[in-house]
């Protein structure tokens, strides 16, 4: 009886040690299928390539069309399709401005050439590096921007920096750097440019999309177009969530904070070269000249979202954007 009065202590904390041990294996493998979800991937494919977290794709980046390479699909986490579909189908519900496509990159007036509406272009080159850095992963690629009959006026090289802090939210980093390949080229004052989307039709911040704009100075909706901010929210629902992406400014691109050519209909772009054009100063103001090898670096962070910009730590996440540092303009 002395011995079973005595055995029920080491039963009990024998209990307590197999419940704690499977407790800590419950946890340790929690963790491991966070940080598998989290791991991002980058694979090439025949016309880019296409970045993963863990299983989930994230985007795919591909030369399609003469205007120039694209990222489509744009992806929210839980898989909702934040950008117009492209290319567009034939029975597409929005099928204006067919020149917006995605996700991309481009200018209405470069030495009077227009790369935003055609017929000049960017034409992808190559894909030059791939690799991981810790959890995230890079994607460099290099273009050419050519006028129609055929001079090629930029060198483009972009790095793609992709992470996955947590399960609601990726992040998109690009760096872009262009090069004169002449002896004078001017990136003009226009409003169509630079770094832009188009929102998913049902994301549209009017009827019937049931979207929303919100920027960095509390601008909302059609108020936040041709505002400076260091910021700027388009979000919506999308089946049972709420989605979004959050395009940031970099403190370093010329003409910080941005002017935002971002409007109801679903058009999504941040643009430094509109002073005349949404700051009304005198035409050319915004105009930025390059000498031949001279290059302008500017950088744009995009936090893709689960939830409308009040589940994030704005503030946090651009202030970690601009610990980066770079002098946007550089001499050959």
């Amino acid at each position: 009886m002395g011995m079973d009065i005595l055995a029920k202590p080491q039963s009990s904390t024998l209990r307590l040690a197999v419940f704690c041990l499977g407790c800590l294996g419950f946890l340790f493998t929690q963790h491991a299928e966070a940080t598998e979800r989290r791991q991002v991937s980058i694979e090439r494919t025949a016309e880019g390539f296409t970045a993963r977290a863990g299983e989930k794709t994230l985007t795919t980046f591909a030369a399609i069309g003469p205007l120039g390479p694209v990222f489509h699909p744009l992806l929210a986490p839980g898989g909702a399709t934040l950008t117009r579909i492209h290319p567009l189908p034939e029975d597409a519900a929005s099928r204006d401005h067919p020149h917006h496509r995605s996700l991309w990159i481009a200018h209405g007036k470069v030495n009077g050439h227009d790369f935003w509406h055609g017929p000049d272009s960017i034409r992808h080159r190559e894909v030059t590096d791939i690799r991981r850095e810790g959890r995230a992963a890079v994607a460099v690629t290099m273009a050419d921007w050519f006028t129609e009959d055929g001079r090629r006026l930029l060198e483009d090289r972009r790095e793609h920096r992709f992470s996955a802090p947590d399960d609601d939210h990726w992040i998109l980093d690009i760096t872009v750097n262009l090069r004169a390949m002449k002896d004078s080229v001017t990136l003009q004052d226009d409003k169509e440019g630079f770094l832009a989307l188009r929102m998913a039709p049902e994301l549209a911040a009017r009827s019937p999309g049931r979207g929303a704009i919100l920027n960095s100075e509390g601008h909302r909706n059609r108020e936040a177009w041709a505002k400076r901010a260091r910021w700027c929210s388009y979000y919506g629902p999308a089946g049972e969530d709420t989605v979004g992406v959050t395009v940031m400014d970099h403190p370093a691109n010329p003409n910080h904070p941005s002017w935002w050519h971002v409007r109801d209909y679903g058009l999504f772009a941040v643009n430094p070269f509109g002073a005349a054009e949404f700051g009304g100063e005198p035409a050319g103001t915004g105009d930025l000249t390059l000498s031949r090898d001279e290059s302008l670096t500017l950088r744009y962070r995009l936090v893709i979202h689960r939830g409308g910009p009040d589940s994030l730590d704005l503030p946090a996440l651009f202030a970690d954007f601009s610990q980066t540092t770079t002098q946007p303009i550089e001499k050959p």
